[in-house]
């Protein structure tokens, strides 16, 4: 059992108030352990004994007169001004007690994403996603050269594509960034005179066109009904719908799909606030085989997926590489084991905004090929296409 925290991983139910319940328990532990926001930065910027110590720019003495908590000091040899985090991963972070409260989680086996870590800490879901994706983009540049990773196509995972980005096709559903991918990557193909096929095409590909202009469905009618004009988070609905939290992304994507309610970001969605949206789609071309072949995944993407649909309710295309990160965190705990991601944060370069903004998931991804935490754990075929 964990030194920080009273309860594991194995603790943590799939249900959206437990998770709540044991998020705000966690909390609890966290708090007792790290009592003022001086404890906080102390443990992002302390050195451990592999590291090197900050030092000073100008003369380059690691003599610092620094107070407890603070994160600028003074050279002792040149009274100069010395920044402890300039430079690093956590230059300028406002927010140290998420920060470490967000990597404490993750090195002790727990995943949550940002609107539960919202609602347990109070801090914007905005400000939770972003440090979310910084982290597993330190994640994803140490598993990019990892030998145990292995390259999967990222086609495999086309039903957890419920959210938009900067990536997705307007008036298009999410997963048409994987399309969009395929279709590039096979324009550049052609026109360097190679012959190519879409992934996983092997049996040729085909138009499907998206009947959304047809009638919901009696079950689909029932979430409509609790649907209003203001955007709703998925876990809200979850509470008011009898139905897992599997089924019900299922049917948000139909209905979404069918243009019959709006997908507003962050998992939230509402019924159309003027009119009536897209009631037709173009058909795209795309592989005929992956819908066949769901059943007979490879056990680390099975396991992958569910991971996604189960912490994440979905994500978008544009990440897929930086959540697979997280998964390689969640699944490896030997390698990310307490004090192993913050060593690594410490460790890694400042992270632009458009590090992160021009980032796009290539259509071959890495995933972590250890899923024994997982055991048999394997994707929800409602949610798959």
């Amino acid at each position: 059992m964990s030194t920080l925290f009273n309860i594991t991983p194995g603790d943590v139910p799939n249900d959206s108030l437990e998770r709540d319940r044991c998020l705000l328990v966690l909390l609890a532990d966290f708090d007792q352990h790290y009592l003022s926001e001086g404890d906080c930065i102390e443990a992002l910027i302390r050195t451990n004994d592999e590291g090197s110590s900050t030092r000073c720019r100008y003369c380059f003495s690691d003599d610092i007169n620094r107070k407890y908590g603070d994160r600028i000091g003074r050279c002792a040899s040149c009274n100069s001004v010395v920044r402890m985090t300039a430079a690093s991963f956590f230059k300028g972070i406002r927010l140290p007690r998420a920060w470490l409260f967000l990597i404490s989680l993750l090195e002790h086996g727990f995943s949550f994403n940002a609107c539960e870590l919202h609602r347990a800490t109070g801090y914007a879901t905005s400000s939770l996603a972003k440090m979310i994706k910084k982290i597993s983009f330190v994640l994803y540049q140490i598993m990019r050269n990892l030998q145990e990773a292995v390259s999967e196509s990222s086609e495999y995972f086309l039903p957890v594509f419920f959210k938009r980005s900067l990536e997705t096709p307007v008036r298009a559903h999410p997963s048409s960034e994987q399309i969009q991918m395929e279709l590039s990557d096979a324009d550049k193909d052609s026109a360097a005179g190679k012959s190519s096929t879409l992934t996983l095409g092997s049996e040729g590909a085909k138009l499907v066109d998206f009947d959304i202009a047809s009638k919901p469905t009696e079950t689909e009618k029932a979430v409509l009904t609790i649907l209003t004009a203001t955007a709703v988070h998925i876990d809200e609905l979850h509470q008011r719908a009898n139905m897992s939290i599997e089924k019900l992304s299922a049917i948000l994507m139909m209905l979404d799909l069918k243009g019959l309610i709006e997908s507003n970001g962050g998992s939230c969605f509402s019924l159309p606030s003027h009119g009536t949206v897209a009631t037709s789609m173009p058909s795209y071309p795309r592989s005929a085989a992956i819908s066949r072949r769901v059943d007979r995944l490879p056990g680390n993407v099975s396991a992958a997926i569910g991971f996604l649909q189960t912490d994440f309710h979905g994500i978008s295309r544009k990440y897929l590489q930086l959540y697979l990160g997280l998964y390689w965190c969640y699944v490896d705990r030997t390698k990310w084991c307490s004090g192993a991601l913050l060593q690594a944060c410490r460790c890694f370069r400042f992270i632009l905004k458009s590090d992160i903004r021009d980032f796009v998931t290539p259509l071959m991804v890495r995933i972590a090929a250890d899923s024994n935490q997982f055991g048999d754990l394997a994707i929800n075929p409602a949610c798959s296409f």
